[in-house]
């Protein structure tokens, strides 16, 4: 446990990122559909439903972007639940 010198209570200066961050965070392939990552994600699958956005790769594995829920909340009342999380990511 770790006290500060201080009072202060901002948690950013009391936690490393290490220590919160993701280590292996799901991947989410970019010609994968929206609709399919949707449905994923409301059924409750265990490594996409706990974060509010998911790192986007391309084919060779590199990463191309990020899609947040309000992406795909945006995508699917547009109804391009069809399109590809890569034409719709950020």
């Amino acid at each position: 446990v770790r006290a500060p010198a201080d009072f202060a209570t901002d948690v950013f200066e009391q936690v490393r990122v290490g220590e919160v961050m993701e280590k292996y965070p799901v991947l989410i392939d970019e010609a994968m559909r929206v609709g399919e990552l949707a449905d994923r994600i409301g059924a409750g699958d265990a490594g996409l439903s706990r974060a509010q956005a998911h790192l986007v790769k391309n084919a060779d594995g590199r990463l191309t972007g990020i899609i947040t829920r309000g992406d795909l909340l945006a995508a699917v009342e547009r109804g391009d639940a069809g399109e590809t999380v890569g034409t719709v990511m950020t």
